[in-house]
């Protein structure tokens, strides 16, 4: 990940002066907001899987590039807007056309997937009960611009018995961010759609 940055800002609003129903509806409120921005992650392309005759792993094998050709094409219907353009890459072959389990020059992590970007914000409000003892509401919006951000790409150059994706799917997008990073259930994860949620909370 070549850049990547975080901010969070807490602000409580100045209390007012002006009489008792002003002071009893606009004060001890606070905002806080966090936003958090990286570049793409690597997507690793392969060409072709074998077997290791060793030890029965599987071993992935990289494709060649193909210098005269953009790595990326621009397509609005797609997720993103953009995919991995197939034709950048080519499989290593033998003087019959068959396919060679050798590795390309590609390299490994040759292409790039998307960027991530979130902004997430909080509204709460204290209300003093006693001293030490109080009130506080909160309501929180994640991804509050709804700004839609992909996870997982498919990476498989050529359809195979094994592969993660078939040739005509090569380089799309097929996960938004949230149901990519496993672990927890994608309600709770960054990177899905905007949602909200209330907390009335007892402190003392």
């Amino acid at each position: 990940m070549r850049t990547n940055f975080d901010a969070a800002i807490t602000y409580d609003v100045p209390a007012f002066h002006t009489g008792h129903l002003v002071e009893a509806i606009g004060n001890h409120w606070s905002f806080d907001t966090r936003i958090s921005a990286r570049s793409a992650t690597p997507v690793d392309v392969i060409a072709n899987e074998g077997t290791n005759p060793t030890n029965g792993t599987s071993l992935n094998y990289h494709p060649n590039r193909v210098p005269d050709q953009p790595l990326y094409l621009h397509d609005p219907s797609l997720p993103g807007g953009r995919v991995i353009n197939a034709a950048a890459y080519s499989t290593p072959t033998d003087g019959n056309g068959n396919p060679l389990l050798i590795e390309g020059n590609a390299g490994r992590n040759s292409a790039r997937g998307f960027d991530a970007i979130q902004a997430d914000l909080a509204l709460r409000r204290e209300f003093p009960i006693h001293e030490g003892v109080g009130l506080q509401f909160r309501a929180e919006a994640f991804n509050l611009l709804n700004h839609p951000i992909f996870g997982a790409v498919y990476n498989q150059l050529n359809s195979s018995p094994n592969s993660t994706a078939g040739s005509s799917l090569f380089g799309q997008a097929y996960q938004t961010l949230n149901t990519s990073l496993g672990t927890l259930n994608p309600l709770y994860q960054s990177g899905g759609p905007r949602s909200m949620q209330f907390t009335l909370r007892l402190h003392f």
